[in-house]
């Protein structure tokens, strides 16, 4: 007779990466690795310089953390002024515009070197002329951008990601709205995206090319 056994096997317990990926864990990992790297590493027994560079680095991430924010706020600020100017300005240029505009006799050429002439096509050529704006923001591993179209029929968006030696066209888009759903060249790794478009109309392109935006896009969740 043979005995049976049976054989029951342990797996491996799974790789976990103990390094933070969400912002605000990061940023608090970072202070508390600042302020206990020396301790450990005598505890540890090791040379004093053994991690110094990444003391560096990491004290650089937070230094730029703060400045960062720092600069957010005062976006923040100018954007609520902006938006103030913009009314008092439609306010007050409206009302002259219309005083103009009223005047009995008053020159057409006053009126056309103001831009009040509404026969003329002096304002469209110069939307024509513009450049978009781009609008980015990172969500669960891919980019969402936007942008005000301004009567034209879209953009031809182009971008350069980590890695890349040059822009290519990522494509053309019609919407006011925009997504890049590629993966990250390495997927485990962070990257950073640089974009620019250049308004289109009747499929051809129009106007002058858009500011670089850039955003950091994070691995995407499993």
């Amino acid at each position: 007779m043979f005995e049976k056994h049976i054989y029951r096997f342990t797996p491996m317990p799974q790789y976990k990466d103990w390094y933070p990926k969400e912002a605000a864990k990061l940023l608090l990992f970072s202070e508390n690795y600042v302020q206990h790297i020396d301790e450990a590493t005598a505890l540890a027994k090791l040379p004093a310089d053994t991690f110094v560079v990444s003391k560096i680095n990491t004290n650089a991430y937070l230094s730029n953390h703060s400045q960062l924010a720092t600069a957010e706020k005062e976006v923040a600020r100018l954007r609520k002024l902006e938006a103030e100017y913009k009314r008092n300005m439609g306010t007050t240029v409206r009302s002259a515009g219309k005083q103009l505009r009223n005047t009995a006799s008053i020159d057409p050429k006053v009126l056309a070197l103001l831009e009040l002439d509404t026969t003329t096509a002096t304002p469209l050529a110069k939307v024509g002329a513009q450049a978009p704006t781009l609008v980015v923001s990172a969500d669960l591993g891919f980019v969402k951008g936007r942008y005000t179209k301004h009567s034209h029929q879209g953009i031809d968006l182009y971008c350069c990601r980590t890695g890349e030696d040059e822009y290519t066209l990522l494509g053309r888009f019609n919407m006011s709205h925009w997504e890049d759903r590629r993966p990250n060249r390495t997927p485990t790794q962070p990257e950073q995206r640089d974009y620019y478009a250049v308004f289109v109309d009747r499929d051809q392109q129009v106007g002058a090319q858009s500011p670089t935006v850039s955003i950091v896009v994070g691995s995407r969740p499993g």
